[in-house]
């Protein structure tokens, strides 16, 4: 059987900022070893994301036992203007698209970030909550 994966998409949490050591390179989950990705890029908004994310992460999919993504974006979007709705819908596009792949898709909520008012990270997080795009986990 393929050595599972685990991908991470997102934006500068994702890459490591602030601590310059990314969730991913701590991450030990049961059953590995696992095959452990991150493309988390600092300053990469959703609308980015949904853009590349066929040239970018669909190719480590590859018919593996047990492909989990993990898409952690929105602050960015949020910075510069679009609304917790419209953040929501490129989430909701980005999830739909990974599922036609094969991926099972994880979304952790936003955390609190010092240029995003906590309004705006709430709104996005009860939507992410609500889960009505259909990620296979809320983190």
């Amino acid at each position: 059987m393929a050595q599972p994966i685990f991908v991470a998409d997102g934006d500068s949490i994702t890459a490591g900022y602030p601590s310059l050591t990314p969730y991913t390179s701590i991450f030990t989950p049961n059953g590995g070893p696992w095959d452990i990705h991150n493309l988390g890029v600092s300053g990469q908004t959703l609308a980015t994301m949904v853009a590349n994310a066929a040239a970018n992460v669909d190719p480590f999919y590859a018919v593996r036992s047990r492909p989990y993504l993990v898409i952690w974006g929105g602050t960015n979007d949020l910075f510069y203007g679009t609304t917790p709705a419209a953040t929501y819908a490129l989430l909701t596009t980005y999830i739909a698209a990974r599922h036609a792949v094969g991926w099972k898709v994880i979304v952790p909520t936003m955390i609190s970030r010092s240029n995003v008012s906590d309004a705006l990270k709430d709104a996005y997080n009860a939507l992410i909550l609500a889960n009505t795009a259909g990620a296979d986990g809320i983190a």
